[in-house]
């Protein structure tokens, strides 16, 4: 028993220490998942704190998504994009990838743009080469033709000494003398006789001495050749023979000298003609012969007549220029009316420039009478009377040259009021200045001998008619006599002087070629190409922004070089546009768009309301409308204000546009334009007479109303609409009981009131051409706001030009139907013809078809890069009408 129990006892021991065991090993189990587990629940609560934060900015997020929805659904509503569901535009990814494609074709661009530089390298490298053998063949082949040139010339001489000397051995053949046995003849090659040359050849002893040069004896010289006697019968020492007498050697010495330096090679041939019995002096030194003609010219240069008038050249031409500056416009006047052109011509501060065009003519002219010299050199000369004795006559040739300077003058002031001869247009096509000046020059030349040619023909009319009164009218004031001997000039006979006719024609064509180069350069300078900044970064360069020049009170110059500026940032330069469309910091508004826009709208909104009131007169056959009164008025006050302002007033005056910026110059609201007329009876320079002929007429007058007399009829400016009166205003024809009795005839107006209504008449063409003057402005804004709109659709990143798009359309549309209204008229669309004969300017005749071109090609560029998005912007019904037919191309 005890051992069992023993035995018992050992196993239970062993098995509690295996359960022990266990137990442990479940132990050190469960903290080993305790561990695991624990670090489990670590990760799954930061797990649960970030999934906390993520839901929370997910909900921020949320928010935020909803209120940009409502903001783009108010923007899409103000936009007025809202009512079209399927407009979606352009999203951000778009735009991104656009920018991406942009970028890679930037970078290829870059990459061609460096290879053909580097080709454009190698062409400048080997087209230098070239032309640097050219020149060098150019000269090795001037040289050859020079040097044949000469030995052909030395062949001939030699051939002639030849000839000369056999036949004088020929003719003085003596008979031979016997030497003696033993005795050599003595020949020297270096000495000539007489015999060996000619009589016509030989030269004398001093022939070849060379004068001391000095400027005292040139100067004087040269005095003495311009000072030779010129007597009443107009002749005149010839200035060769006077010379030859005064140093008979001079002549030979410059043929001599010539003949050494052309044929070098004669001189060596001579010497196998020679004889003891007679030396020659060594030939002359060219270098010496130089210096004579250099000397002579250059104190004919520095002579106290030629600086002198060298001088004055200089002041006309400085007065030509500053005339220029004074009297150019960039909106030409046109005369619709003969009275108005009469008008023009006798306007004070024309007769002001044509007395200084006639001043400086005459200043021209006496320069070229110094230059020419002879017997149109002074104003007197002397003159041998019958009884022998000398008096100071008038030299007629000098007074005819000035007074054609004068008359020319006169008339090319004349011709640049009838031309437009101030007006400055803009090119089309930008070219440099050089290149311009050099095209243009051979019209100078062609327009100033034509020109010339004219002038000298209508003055010697009006000198061969009028020439005796100043020719009176100097002797008299001047104390001198006319040489009764001496032919007139102011005779048929005395005109008919070729020589004459030509001096007059060369001083005339130099007169008008001077004017026309200076007018010329001014226009090409003043109408260079300026580029303004769009926005500046300092406040004191402000005023100088394009938005700033636009919208601020400019001279017109800067005003359209503005709007030139606008249309080439519009076409060429995306950086400039970028500044356009950008928005002002702080704030966040676009003002260079709004003040381009608004310029550009305002500019567009004038001439469509001229339009509209210049039709408004045609369509009465020239009479303004009546204002309506009583029951005719419309009830909307609104159609009873645009109707106020479209209607001509009867009161107003026809003028001429005299800016397109009017409204910013004067500072109130301008009045409509009825029809073209001028010249401006504003002006203080307006003559009270032609402010009579021209006043408003009064109820009183036998001019207000209608006159149905059979011999007078009051009309306003008749164009060109051959209706009469009353089936144009819709009422029935005269009565005969409505002609008036013989004692209203007391009152008809007088025949000179008659001729001057006669001469208001309007010229249909001339008016057309006025109504379209300032147009060039109108193009410029068309093509700028176009372009604008255009790179919008891909540039504009804030969408600034979305809101001004309907209004930009809608004004382009009412303009549209006013141009194509007005050519309708008759008259309107015949092109005129141009003139090449004259310098003056003829662009402004045809600026009315430019601007129907652009404005329909303006719409077109708009259409073709929205297409029917269009259809979503808010406009009239008539507006859509007649949009559909440009995105149907069917205009």
């Amino acid at each position: 028993m005890a051992s069992a129990n023993e035995k018992g006892e050992k196993v239970s021991k062993f098995e509690t220490l295996k359960l022990l065991e266990k137990c442990r090993k479940e132990r050190d189990d469960a903290m080993h998942r305790e561990s695991v587990l624990r670090e489990k629940l670590r990760q799954y609560e930061s797990r649960m704190r970030s999934t906390e934060a993520l839901k929370q900015k997910l909900k921020t997020l949320t928010m935020d998504n909803k209120e940009l929805r409502k903001q783009v659904k108010t923007l899409r509503t103000e936009i007025g994009l809202e009512c079209n569901p399927k407009f979606n535009g352009r999203t951000t990814k778009d735009i991104i990838n656009d920018l991406h494609d942009k970028e890679r074709e930037c970078s290829s661009l870059v990459e061609k743009a460096g290879k053909l530089s580097l080709t454009i390298d190698d062409l400048t490298s080997e087209l230098a080469n070239t032309v640097t053998s050219k020149t060098l063949l150019e000269d090795q082949v001037q040289s050859l033709q020079q040097n044949l040139k000469d030995m052909t010339n030395n062949q001939r001489r030699l051939l002639k000494l030849w000839e000369d000397k056999k036949v004088q051995r020929e003719q003085l053949a003596l008979p031979a003398i016997a030497q003696k046995p033993g005795q050599k003849p003595v020949v020297h090659k270096a000495i000539q006789t007489e015999m060996s040359i000619g009589s016509s050849q030989k030269l004398p002893v001093n022939a070849f001495e060379t004068k001391p040069f000095s400027r005292d004896n040139d100067r004087k010289t040269v005095l003495d050749k311009h000072s030779f006697p010129t007597y009443g019968n107009g002749y005149h020492h010839d200035k060769k023979a006077f010379l030859h007498d005064e140093t008979k050697g001079s002549d030979l010495l410059e043929s001599c000298g010539q003949h050494c330096l052309g044929c070098p090679a004669v001189a060596t041939h001579h010497h196998h003609f020679c004889n003891p019995q007679q030396v020659q002096s060594p030939p002359p030194d060219p270098d010496d012969i130089r210096l004579f003609l250099h000397a002579e010219c250059l104190s004919l240069l520095t002579s106290a007549s030629a600086i002198f008038s060298l001088i004055l050249l200089c002041g006309v031409i400085l007065m030509v220029g500053f005339l220029n500056l004074e009297y150019y416009t960039v909106i030409p006047t046109i005369a619709c009316s003969k009275i108005a052109l009469l008008g023009q011509l006798l306007h004070p501060r024309q007769l002001v420039n044509s007395l200084a065009q006639c001043i400086m003519g005459m200043i021209v002219a006496w320069c070229c009478a110094i230059t020419i010299g002879g017997r149109y050199e002074t104003l007197g000369h002397p003159c041998s009377q019958t009884d022998g004795s000398f008096k100071v006559c008038l030299n007629e040739y000098h007074l005819i040259l000035l007074l054609a300077g004068a008359f020319v003058g006169f008339s090319h002031s004349l011709l640049g009021v009838i031309h437009n001869m101030s007006y400055v247009s803009f090119h089309t096509v930008q070219q440099y200045k050089y290149l311009r000046f050099k095209g243009s020059l051979p019209l100078v030349v062609k327009c100033s001998a034509t020109q010339a040619l004219y002038s000298v023909r209508n003055y010697i009319a009006v000198y061969f008619f009028l020439g005796y009164i100043p020719k009176a009218w100097i002797c008299k004031t001047l104390n001198l006599h006319l040489n009764s001997s001496a032919q007139p000039l102011d005779s048929i006979t005395g005109l008919l002087d070729l020589s004459l006719l030509y001096h007059l024609w060369l001083s005339a064509s130099f007169l008008l070629f001077t004017w026309h180069i200076t007018q010329l350069l001014f226009r090409i300078f003043v109408t260079e190409v300026y580029s303004f900044p769009v926005q500046s970064s300092f406040t004191e360069d402000a005023h100088q922004t394009l938005p700033k020049v636009l919208t601020d009170k400019q001279p017109m110059i800067l005003k359209f070089l503005a709007l030139q500026d606008l249309a080439l940032l519009s076409q060429h330069s995306p950086s400039r546009r970028c500044e356009v469309f950008s928005l002002s910091q702080p704030g966040g508004h676009p003002h260079n768009w709004n003040a381009i826009s608004k310029e550009c709208l305002s500019l567009l909104t004038d001439l469509t309301q001229r339009l509209i009131a210049y039709h408004d007169t045609v369509a009465t056959n020239g009479r303004a409308k009546s204002l309506s009164t009583g029951s005719e008025r419309k009830t909307s006050s609104e159609t009873s204000g645009t109707e106020d302002l479209m209607s001509p007033r009867p009161s107003l005056l026809m003028k001429t546009p005299a800016s397109v910026f009017a409204r910013s110059i004067v500072g109130g609201p301008q009045s409509p334009l009825t029809a073209p007329f001028t010249p401006d009876l504003d002006s203080p320079f307006a003559s009270p007479a032609l402010r009579r002929l021209t006043a408003p007429v009064e109820q009183c007058s036998p001019w207000f109303g209608t006159v149905q007399s059979p011999h007078v009829m009051r009309r306003g400016p008749k164009l060109w609409s051959t209706s009469t009166d009353s089936q144009v205003n819709g009422s029935p024809p005269a009565s005969p009981a409505s002609v008036p009795s013989p004692k209203q005839e007391a009152s008809k107006p007088s025949l000179l009131a008659q001729f001057l209504q006669n001469r208001k008449e309007q010229l249909p063409e001339a008016s057309s051409q006025a109504l379209f003057a300032d147009s060039q402005a109108h193009i410029w804004a068309l093509e700028g706001l176009s372009y604008l709109v255009k790179a919008s659709y891909s540039e504009d990143q804030f969408g600034v030009v979305q809101t001004t798009l309907p209004s930009i359309l809608s004004c382009m549309l009412v303009l549209q139907e006013a141009v194509d209204r007005h050519f309708k008229l008759p008259h309107a669309s015949s092109k005129p013809v141009r003139s090449t004969s004259s310098m003056g300017d003829s662009t402004h005749k045809t600026l009315r078809f430019a601007l129907r071109a652009n404005l329909k090609t303006a719409i077109y560029r708009i259409t073709t890069t929205f297409g029917d998005h269009l259809k979503a912007v808010q406009m009239s019904a008539e507006h859509r009408k007649r949009l559909q037919q440009f995105l149907e191309y069917k205009e």
